[in-house]
């Protein structure tokens, strides 16, 4: 992780903080999400990269099924209330951060 740190100006604390439930060591292909510029990470909740598995669900149905603020989920993906996901498709899933 320290090399993602060093090349994204970052410290690997902050990107351990805000990767839900991140394992140590990283696997090969392993989906990381990074704070780009940012140390300070303290205001932000950790995420959970989620691939879309079907076509036509809404940012709504995504948020009821894992229990979701709304808000959060619309802010942090930068998305607007009648976005339509399709299959394929990542977004972040804002979560509480884990304790170690």
């Amino acid at each position: 992780m320290q090399l993602f740190a060093d090349q994204y100006v970052t410290i690997v604390e902050s990107i351990s903080a805000i990767n839900y439930r991140i394992i140590t060591p990283l696997w090969v292909d392993w989906l990381v999400i990074i704070p780009v510029n940012m140390i300070d990470v303290s205001g932000l909740p950790a995420f959970e990269a989620y691939q879309i598995l079907e076509d036509g669900i809404t940012a709504k149905d995504l948020a009821e099924k894992f229990a979701l603020s709304l808000e959060d989920f619309y802010f942090y993906n930068n998305i607007d209330l009648n976005h339509e996901l399709h299959q394929g498709d990542w977004v972040l899933l804002p979560r509480e951060r884990v304790q170690p």
